[in-house]
C-alpha cells in the first residue's frame, strides 16, 4: 500500500514539474513574440538612440563613423543635430564621414550645417562647395541666399561661388550690391554669379565691372560677359590684351579663340601696334586659331580671293619677323604642295623662302 502511495506522489510531482516548465516556456515565448509584434517603433527608437550615442561618444573611432553613416540612412530627418556635432570633432576622419553623411541626406538643413562650417573655418571651402554643388537647387538655394547676406566674408564668398552653379536670379539685387564690397574676391565671385543671369540689367552691370581697379574682378567680368553676350564680347575685351596680368590676358585669349572668325579683324588691328609683346601675343592667338595653317593652304588655293588674302596675311606675318614656325607647317604638307607653297612664298620674300627650303631639305636628309 505504501509502495503505491509513493509512486502516485512521484507521478504527481513529475506532472506538476512538467506543467511548470511548460508554463515558464510559454510565458517567455509569448513575451518575446509580443514585444517584436507590438512595438517595432519602440524598438527602432531604441536602435536610433544607440546609434546616436555611438556617433557622439564611442571610444572606437570606426564605430563612430559606422554609426554616423547609418544614421544618415535610418533616420535622416532627426540625425542633423548629431551630425552637426560630429562635424566639429577634432578627428579629421570623423569630420570627413560626417560630410558624406550630410551629402546623403541633401536637405536644406544639411546645407545650412555644411555652410556653418565655413563660418567656423572647420573645413576647406573647396570641399564644401564640391558637396553642395550636387544638392538639389530647391534645397540649397535658400541657405545660400542667407549665406550671401551673412556678415562673415568667407561664408559670403563661398556662398556666391556655389550659387553661381545654380540660378542666382532671385538674389540679383543682393549680388549687385556686393559689387561695391571692399573685398576683391567677393566682387569677383559676384561677377561670376551675374554671368548666369540672362537679362539686360546683368549685362550692363558686368560691363561696368570691366573697369574695376582689381584685375581678378576684370577677369571674372570677361568670363561672365562671354556667357551673357558670347561673340559680342570680343570688341569689349580685346583691349585687355595690352594688360600685364597673365591670367587676365589668358581669359581674353580663351574668348578670342572660342569666337575665331569674329575675333580675326580685331586681333589683326591689335597686331599693327608697335608693342612687340602685344604683337607676339596676337600672333600666338592667330597661330593657335589655325590662321597660319589656313594661310599656307590658301596661297595655293584655286580661289583667287582666298589666295590673295592668304598671301597678304603671310606677307604681314613675315614683315613682323614672325616666320619661325612656317617651316614646320610647310614640311608637313605633301611634296607637290610643298614646292608650290615655297614657289609662291618666293614672291613674298625670296630670302625667307630659300631659308625655309634649305631647312626642310636638311630635315629630310636627316630622316
Amino acid at each position: 500500500m505504501e509502495f503505491y502511495l509513493v509512486n502516485i506522489i512521484l507521478v504527481i510531482d513529475a506532472v506538476l514539474l512538467t506543467v511548470f516548465i511548460l508554463l515558464i516556456f510559454t510565458i517567455f515565448a509569448y513575451s518575446i513574440f509580443n514585444r517584436t509584434k507590438r512595438n517595432p517603433i519602440e524598438l527602432q527608437d531604441v536602435k536610433d538612440e544607440i546609434l546616436k550615442k555611438r556617433a557622439l561618444g564611442s571610444l572606437n573611432k570606426w564605430k563612430r563613423i559606422q554609426s554616423i553613416l547609418l544614421l544618415s540612412d535610418v533616420d535622416p530627418e532627426n540625425s542633423a543635430d548629431i551630425l552637426q556635432k560630429t562635424l566639429e570633432s577634432s578627428d579629421e576622419d570623423v569630420r570627413y564621414f560626417s560630410i558624406l553623411a550630410l551629402n546623403r541626406i541633401r536637405t536644406s538643413t544639411a546645407a545650412k550645417i555644411l555652410l556653418s562650417t565655413l563660418k567656423k573655418r572647420l573645413i576647406s571651402g573647396y570641399k564644401i562647395a564640391s558637396i553642395l554643388e550636387r544638392f538639389p537647387e530647391v534645397e540649397v538655394s535658400g541657405p545660400l541666399g542667407e549665406g550671401i547676406n551673412n556678415e562673415d566674408e568667407y561664408l559670403k564668398y563661398w556662398s556666391l561661388k556655389i550659387l553661381s552653379k545654380f540660378n542666382p536670379y532671385p538674389y540679383f539685387e543682393t549680388i549687385e550690391k556686393l559689387l561695391t564690397s571692399h573685398s576683391k574676391n567677393i566682387r569677383a565671385a559676384a561677377c561670376e554669379c551675374l554671368g548666369n543671369v540672362q537679362n539686360e540689367e546683368a549685362i550692363r552691370t558686368v560691363k561696368n565691372c570691366l573697369s574695376d581697379k582689381d584685375w581678378v574682378v576684370r577677369m571674372y567680368a570677361i568670363r561672365a560677359l562671354d556667357k551673357l553676350v558670347k561673340e559680342k564680347s570680343v570688341p569689349l575685351i580685346i583691349h585687355f590684351l595690352e594688360e600685364r596680368h597673365w591670367f587676365l590676358k589668358e581669359a581674353v585669349k580663351q574668348v578670342l579663340l572660342k569666337y575665331r572668325e569674329d575675333s580675326y579683324p580685331f586681333v589683326m588691328d591689335m597686331l599693327k601696334k608697335e608693342d612687340e609683346k602685344l604683337r607676339r601675343d596676337c600672333l600666338e592667338i592667330l597661330f593657335e586659331a589655325g590662321y597660319l595653317n589656313d594661310a599656307i593652304k590658301g596661297i595655293i588655293s584655286e580661289d583667287a580671293d582666298r589666295r590673295e588674302e592668304s598671301i597678304n596675311f603671310l606677307r604681314f606675318v613675315i614683315s613682323k619677323g614672325e616666320h619661325y614656325s612656317l617651316d614646320g607647317i610647310i614640311a608637313g604638307r605633301p611634296r607637290s604642295e610643298r614646292n608650290k607653297i615655297l614657289d609662291t612664298m618666293e614672291k613674298i620674300d625670296k630670302d625667307i623662302a630659300t631659308h625655309i627650303r634649305k631647312k626642310i631639305q636638311r630635315k629630310l636628309e636627316d630622316i
